[in-house]
């Protein structure tokens, strides 16, 4: 009788247990670690489409740097490996992000993203990697990029007419744009590790 007691307890002593230690969520606070949402790692958007309050603020006056440069560039603290931070959603931080930059660089490939971002790799002489991204100007209404944002768009639509697959481009280029901290480089993509790239490209001059 008394090891059919113990038996017959057990399970609910077990199922009690799991229960009770499971852990309960929180509050998220700036101190709680930093979670990645895979269904939308796309934030700064008003960055991106430069409609933040500083775009009015970029220096427009293109300044010649190079994939290397930027690279080396130190990661703002506290952006977040996945840009979700909400301290810059609407923050430009420089000086990545307040000048227009003009690099010479060989286009890779293109494609067109789910968020209607032209995606462009960008290689540089000495095969550093990183990328350009052109937004879909009807996003940027009111921004004061919109009007080189639609002139960029054109071309890469009248040249290579971007679709959902990557296309080879294999192109020599200047390009030129504005700095944006974008997520962190994951092994198998070419974004950069430090996240740095053009967004919004402002316009493309092809040939050396």
């Amino acid at each position: 009788m008394q090891w059919k007691t113990v038996f017959a307890v057990a399970p609910a002593l077990v199922a009690v247990t799991v229960t009770g230690c499971a852990p309960k969520p929180g509050p998220v606070t700036r101190d709680s670690p930093k979670t990645v949402n895979p269904t939308n790692r796309a934030t700064r958007v008003p960055v991106k489409h430069g409609l933040d309050a500083a775009a009015k603020d970029i220096v427009l006056a293109a300044k010649d740097t190079t994939i290397e440069d930027i690279l080396k560039m130190e990661r703002p603290s506290g952006l977040g490996d996945d840009i979700s931070s909400p301290d810059f959603q609407d923050q430009r931080v420089g000086p990545l992000e307040t000048q227009v930059w003009r690099l010479k660089v060989k286009v890779k490939s293109i494609v067109k993203r789910k968020d209607g971002d032209y995606f462009l790799t960008i290689e540089s002489p000495g095969g550093a990697t990183t990328v350009v991204e052109v937004p879909d100007p009807a996003l940027c209404k009111g921004s004061p990029l919109e009007a080189d944002i639609t002139a960029s768009r054109k071309d890469l639509e009248e040249r290579f007419h971007p679709t959902d697959k990557p296309k080879d481009v294999d192109k020599d280029a200047t390009v030129t744009g504005v700095g944006f901290w974008g997520q962190n480089g994951r092994p198998g993509t070419k974004s950069a590790p430090n996240g740095a790239r053009i967004m919004p490209g402002l316009g493309f001059e092809w040939g050396r």
